[in-house]
């Protein structure tokens, strides 16, 4: 939560007996104070969760690692720009940090594009991509506070070309439904595209840092943006395919539930898909939860994107917030599972008497199911089991069709010298 990062080498547990011993452990801390001062540097406080990676640059033929992390909020930057860090591990071990010992990458978006023209932008947790499979980075996907979700190429072997201009691009700007600024928050999730060359890119708006957050209704969504890999213009909202959930008037075994669209995608005519989190209340109306936001961790498993959402409270009420929502989605077109996905009536099967009136159709998939009355952590897996912590410090469990079948085939080898 501060403005720093630290690194230790915890090879042998047992180094840590004590005070002193724990000490020698420390690589190094990197502080705003090693980026330019408390007065004017680019980090600010670290929401951004950094990844170890091994990169393309070269130091004696060997790969060099480093730790990628966004900037965080609130940096004290006269610019206040969206900025990845590239700390090298090896960077601060001598005590000091030079110019060589780590990269900064400027996205340019900063405090003058703000909505106020003085609030700091901020780079999210980035995604880190091996694109052709060899073990090192080549592109990190990250999103800012100002809704731009960003490419930045690390494919070269020469890391001086990572801060160029041609090696940075905004793929996507999140304006949501009322034409405002979505801000992106959270790490995004990276799959090949099914079809076409390159990437599809999914981010989640919404911010959960304010009090103003706790009461915000803005319009937030979830974004699937096709990334070619080229330096074609970026995607807008009108080149993308909307799908949409649907509050269903009935539970399933005490679960309120959602439904999901399965609209086409042509992706010879579109560049991705979206959700608007504007969900009508059962049967039609008003929007029910204005200001649901996706806004915990996003997971892959099974083929299945899941999400959590956060409700926003009523600004007129002491009550705590009305909860959230579990969220399965397909995360190649946004539309609703191929399969049923969650054992609602706990019977260890996934059968129709999981879906909505008991129908077999796929329309009556659910892809959604309500946390009442408390709002959800980020999610985890244990097997096939789905877990969320809730604020009422009570833990939902739920089974899930995400099991995937054993590999099959050589899973090792060895490398035989015949003299």
């Amino acid at each position: 939560g501060g403005k720093g990062y630290f690194a230790l080498d915890v090879t042998d547990p047992a180094a840590f007996s004590s005070e002193s011993q724990a000490a020698k452990k420390v690589l190094w801390e990197f502080s705003e104070v090693d980026d330019g001062g408390v007065n004017n540097s680019d980090l600010g406080f670290s929401f951004s969760e950094p990844s170890i990676v091994m990169t393309n640059a070269e130091d004696n033929g060997q790969q060099r690692w480093a730790a990628i992390f966004g900037n965080g909020y609130n940096s004290t930057s006269v610019a206040g720009n969206a900025v990845l860090y590239i700390v090298w591990l090896e960077g601060g071990v001598d005590g000091s940090w030079s110019a060589g010992d780590f990269i900064k990458i400027d996205t340019g978006i900063g405090k003058a594009q703000s909505s106020d023209g003085s609030t700091p932008n901020a780079l999210a947790t980035p995604r880190a991509i091996d694109s052709d499979g060899n073990g090192t980075v080549d592109y990190i996907y990250a999103g800012d506070y100002q809704g731009n979700l960003y490419r930045f190429d690390l494919s070269a072997s020469n890391s001086s070309q990572w801060s160029q201009s041609a090696s940075k691009k905004v793929l996507f700007s999140a304006i949501g439904p009322d034409a405002s600024a979505q801000p992106i928050t959270t790490q995004p999730i990276v799959i090949k595209h099914p079809e076409k060359n390159g990437f599809i890119v999914v981010a989640a708006t919404g911010s959960w840092l304010t009090n103003k957050d706790a009461v915000s209704t803005d319009i937030q969504s979830i974004y699937g943006i096709w990334d070619d890999l080229s330096s074609n213009p970026l995607a807008t909202r009108s080149d993308l395919v909307e799908q949409e959930f649907e509050n269903q008037p009935d539970q399933i075994a005490g679960y309120v539930v959602r439904t999901l669209s399965n609209n086409a995608i042509k992706w010879n005519q579109k560049k991705g898909w979206l959700i608007d989190l504007n969900v009508p209340t059962a049967g039609g109306g008003a929007v029910e939860f204005p200001g649901e936001r996706a806004i915990r961790n996003l997971q892959l498993r099974g083929g299945v994107l899941f999400v959590n959402s956060v409700l926003p409270k009523d600004p007129n009420s002491c009550a705590a917030s009305p909860g959230g929502f579990q969220l399965a989605i397909n995360p190649k077109t946004g539309s609703r599972p191929d399969r049923i996905i969650f054992d609602l009536n706990n019977d260890q099967l996934f059968t129709q008497l999981d879906n909505v009136n008991g129908n077999s159709d796929d329309a009556n998939i659910v892809s959604g199911t309500r946390f009442e009355g408390a709002v959800p952590a980020d999610s985890s897996f244990i097997g096939n089991k789905r877990v969320t912590q809730l604020s009422d410090k009570s833990i939902a469990v739920i089974g899930t069709n995400t099991a995937e079948d054993l590999k099959t085939g050589r899973l090792s080898w060895r490398e035989l010298i015949i003299e």
